[in-house]
């Protein structure tokens, strides 16, 4: 036999819209992660093409 008051907290669902938008928000930021991991090399090597032609026009126009 459950007690009234167990019973009225188990049935309630006041928190349940919480819980599901934590849910929500966590799988969204396993997708992004995921998807930085998966666009993280070409990435790097994009702006390590755009640092390296930087320092190399600084270092033309200070030769």
């Amino acid at each position: 036999m459950i007690p009234p008051r167990l019973r009225r907290i188990a049935a309630d669902e006041t928190g349940a819209t919480a819980v599901e938008y934590a849910m929500l928000l966590a799988m969204l930021i396993l997708v992004a992660i995921a998807g930085i991991n998966a666009l993280g090399g070409a990435n790097n090597a994009f702006w390590q093409g755009n640092i390296d032609a930087l320092a190399a026009a600084i270092f033309n126009a200070n030769s």
